[in-house]
């Protein structure tokens, strides 16, 4: 990955349980891989508290690197976001 899209890790692997980052503690509660892209559910809990945050995380995983942009048609990438 080149350093200028390269912007470090902030949700856990697969295999990995919880990702501790600073004051936040981030968990990966489902993974489904599509053909351009991943969708995750992420949770997140402020360290020191009992509130956790869910939300949903799309990946492209296809990536035109001359534009930087995911190489998909935007049809595609609009029926992503309608379905969360």
């Amino acid at each position: 990955m080149d350093k200028q899209r390269n912007i470090g890790i902030y949700y856990p692997a697969a295999n990995q349980e919880v990702l501790k980052a600073g004051t936040f503690q981030v968990s990966c509660l489902r993974e489904e891989w599509k053909s351009f892209y991943a969708e995750q559910t992420l949770k997140i809990r402020y360290k020191g508290t009992s509130t956790d945050r869910t939300i949903p995380h799309l990946q492209f995983t296809d990536w035109d690197k001359m534009n930087n942009i995911p190489r998909t048609n935007l049809s595609s990438v609009t029926d992503v976001f309608l379905s969360i």
